[in-house]
């Protein structure tokens, strides 16, 4: 199961927080489609779907989606996505724009500072 977080890109659902970044996404009944506590991988390249598997999913589903998350689960996506510093600028920047996220601009990365020494 996946969780769209923008145009053509998912994140996949996992039963452990296995992953070094994850979303905790609460069984009950803001989330019916889900039999058990399930956790969002918050990968650092979502996984990209095409419009035909997209389709293909949807149907074998009955027409629709399974479900969304709550909008708390959404504000810890953003929150999330703001912390993976090694998903692509570009990737970041679509998933926060489609979410509504604020933007969180990246740390400036500082250069690094190296003292040569001769060597006796």
């Amino acid at each position: 199961m996946v969780v769209c977080v923008g145009p053509h890109l998912f994140f996949r659902f996992n039963s452990y927080p296995d992953y070094p970044i994850s979303v905790l996404v609460p069984d009950g009944p803001q989330h019916p489609f889900l039999q058990w506590p399930s956790y969002i991988e918050v990968s650092e390249s979502p996984i990209e779907l095409d419009d035909h598997l997209i389709g293909e999913a949807i149907r074998k589903c009955g027409g629709a989606p399974l479900g969304q998350v709550d909008v708390a689960i959404k504000s810890a996506i953003c929150k999330a996505v703001a912390e993976r510093y090694t998903m692509p600028r570009k990737i970041r920047a679509d998933i926060q724009s489609a979410l509504g996220c604020p933007i969180v601009p990246l740390p400036a990365i500082q250069p690094l500072k190296v003292r040569l020494e001769k060597r006796r």
